[in-house]
């Protein structure tokens, strides 16, 4: 995934590079915003989502209502899909269309056995390309985890 920069002079492998290590980095700013999401999401924006969820099959997720335009200019919405239940969290990064519209077919990796409340959540956030900040939730949804 990594490889080697591209020695042309056009440095697209860099660009592409630089790009993944932003996502991972949203992914792990992002990982500590998953409490702002669930305790604000239960009158947010309409998604849909699935009623259950299985470790490593893709689930499709998509908005019925769009992310709101970014609040900072010049910064992007990314949209954090992320399944949280006790003792831990997993989540995926979908890139929304130009009108804030949303979906995708995403697969979250579990780990281990899942007992206890779970929930299916996702927020529009403000990537500024080194971090990012959730400005608008969508509904928080219970699921369940079948192995």
């Amino acid at each position: 995934m990594w490889g080697t920069p591209d020695c042309s002079g056009k440095g697209k492998m860099l660009r592409v590079t630089m790009r993944a290590a932003s996502i991972v980095a949203a992914l792990v700013v992002l990982s500590g915003t998953s409490a702002v999401g669930a305790a604000a999401g239960s009158h947010g924006l309409r998604w849909h989502s699935p009623r259950k969820v299985t470790s490593g099959v893709p689930i499709a997720v998509a908005s019925i209502q769009p992310c709101p335009p970014v609040p900072t200019p010049g910064d992007t919405t990314l949209v954090q899909v992320q399944l949280n239940y006790y003792g831990g969290s997993s989540a995926s990064i979908v890139g929304p269309n130009p009108d804030g519209t949303w979906a995708a077919d995403i697969t979250l990796p579990l780990f281990g056995a899942i007992t206890g409340p779970t929930t299916l959540s996702a927020n529009c956030v403000d990537f500024t390309g080194h971090s990012g900040t959730p400005y608008a939730n969508y509904m928080t949804r219970r699921v369940r985890v079948v192995p």
